[in-house]
């Protein structure tokens, strides 16, 4: 169980820190005391590990860390919304970037226009709180509410906590997904102004898709959200990334060599066209 630092360094006589040297709020401290983390969402420090999350959740390329620091000193970013109305032109003018570079930014940035449910609020990046985690949280809502036929964002967060307790999920880290989602809630809902978030439906055990995973990764001539919604109704899940236990990497060039494409080869996942994937959803 997580504790505060100052109540346990007074306990202890340990010669820890008691207060965040960036924004003042308490730290905790982890069970096995391997790792200290401010309490406050909202603290600086908190906010770059949520940028730094986000661009990995959401693979948007060439937006380095050290690039997101400069935009955060330089007052553009408050919050993961914020990416997506980023000032171009004065980035442009900045120290070591330019045009080219602004517009870089601007055609990644803007690339995901929809992702699944557990991605999005694992993007921002809730202390201890992974997609894994999330990803169990919707599906045991939905195993022990049949009534609800799709769960979004907003219904989580006008959720009791205690609904998010299940198999793998104790009450302190359900505590802690709450209190992200009553912290976070105006920059996920802002958020969800430039980007669609999939919502998670009840799914169906004897879809054609029943038993499968895919990821879909590239550009392609359908619309992701539709290909995706296309998984969850028949059955199938859906995936954010390449790992041993997805069944197909959907990608309009079979012969990539993208990461994700060298790492499916790799572990024997299976790489299909959207062609393909159409072909066995419709039969």
């Amino acid at each position: 169980m997580s504790n505060t630092v100052e109540m346990l360094a007074s306990a202890h006589n340990w010669n820890l820190p008691t207060k965040c040297p960036i924004c003042g709020g308490s730290l905790s401290i982890t069970e096995n005391h391997t790792r200290i983390s401010c309490d406050n969402e909202a603290c600086k420090s908190k906010l770059i590990g949520r940028l730094k999350k986000w661009v990995e959740k959401m693979n948007i390329m060439e937006l380095a860390p050290v690039t997101l620091e400069k935009f955060i000193d330089a007052g553009f970013v408050n919050g993961v919304s914020d990416l997506y109305h980023l000032p171009y032109d004065k980035i442009a003018n900045m120290d070591g970037f330019g045009k080219r570079s602004a517009e870089i930014y601007r055609k990644n940035i803007e690339a995901v226009k929809s992702v699944k449910l557990a991605q999005f609020i694992s993007g921002f990046n809730i202390t201890d709180v992974g997609e894994k985690v999330v990803q169990r949280i919707i599906d045991n809502i939905l195993a022990q509410n049949s009534t609800i036929e799709e769960l979004t964002v907003m219904d989580l967060i006008k959720m009791d906590r205690t609904q998010f307790v299940c198999t793998g999920v104790g009450a302190v880290t359900a505590q802690k997904f709450a209190e992200g989602l009553d912290a976070l809630k105006a920059d996920m809902m802002d958020t969800m102004d430039y980007v669609e978030v999939i919502p998670e439906k009840q799914k169906v055990a004897d879809g054609v898709l029943a038993g499968m995973s895919f990821c879909f990764t590239g550009a392609m001539a359908y619309k992701r959200a539709d290909l995706e919604k296309m998984v969850i109704e028949n059955g199938g899940e859906v995936r954010s990334s390449v790992s041993g236990n997805l069944t197909y990497l959907v990608q309009a060039d079979p012969n990539s060599t993208s990461s994700k494409s060298e790492k499916a080869r790799k572990i024997g996942t299976k790489i299909i066209t959207p062609d393909e994937f159409l072909e066995m959803v419709q039969g």
